[in-house]
């Protein structure tokens, strides 16, 4: 808070018009000693416009005690805010997990397990988006500015740069007072990434051992009607094949 105009001469709020004359004839002789700068001598026509005007100066009190009560109240709600912080710890670490559960269940769905890169980079994405969103609104309702700039930016970081920017937030959340955590994150992070990859890398491997089936039975299969049309011709009738059909 500022200081105030009593402060400034170094009174009571209960000083008389006499005394505070005094005290500003005082303060204006030692400054003026001393070489006054310009915000000195406002602060002390202030004191004579204001002090010494006893409409004006009960203005000032008044005006003065809402703004000191405004304060004290102030205090009190910053105190009861540390206390009720928006901690959203439990959401950040279950949500990865969370997401990651339905790529166990690829593992056992057989010929289905060629879809999974691309189940897995959907729910990827999905599960970025929730967590940069449930990270920006812990930090928009922690933040004592009230700026959405701030978790919007947040958001983008946890979002775009997922698990990098996740591991950097968990890790920077003392600063918004909140506990700071390291050994979770780096293993919800590490976990969530092998459930991802595993299913993700075997299902290129059943993708690949798929088409390579798919292209040595065409193969085959016009190997075998060459073989059928050079017989014609030569006059060799040829019996079909019963995996042909």
């Amino acid at each position: 808070m500022s200081q105030s105009l009593y402060e400034f001469l170094g009174l009571s709020k209960n000083a008389s018009p006499d005394v505070i004359r005094a005290a500003i004839n005082t303060v204006a002789d030692r400054h003026a000693a001393s070489g006054a700068d310009a915000t000195q001598a406002r602060m002390l026509t202030l004191c004579a416009e204001i002090l010494l005007v006893p409409e004006k100066r009960k203005d000032y009190d008044k005006r003065r005690s809402e703004k000191e009560a405004g304060a004290s109240q102030n205090s009190f709600g910053n105190e009861m805010d540390a206390v009720n912080k928006s901690d959203y710890s439990v959401f950040l670490l279950a949500f990865p997990i969370a997401f990651t559960a339905p790529m166990v269940a690829l593992l056992f769905m057989g010929p289905l397990l060629i879809g999974a890169k691309a189940i897995a980079m959907s729910i990827y994405v999905i599960m970025s988006f929730v967590v940069g969103i449930t990270a920006s609104l812990e930090l928009y309702k922690n933040c004592e500015d009230d700026d959405p700039l701030s978790a919007f930016l947040i958001f983008l970081v946890v979002s775009f740069i997922f698990p990098v920017g996740y591991v950097w937030y968990m890790l920077g959340r003392g600063k918004y007072g909140l506990r700071s955590m390291i050994g979770i994150p780096i293993f919800v992070v590490l976990s969530s990434a092998i459930l991802f990859i595993y299913p993700a890398s075997k299902s290129e491997k059943a993708l690949r051992e798929f088409i390579d089936r798919q292209n040595q039975e065409v193969t085959t299969k016009l190997e075998r009607f060459q073989q059928e049309n050079d017989a014609r011709r030569n006059g060799i009738f040829v019996v079909p094949n019963q995996s042909d059909n």
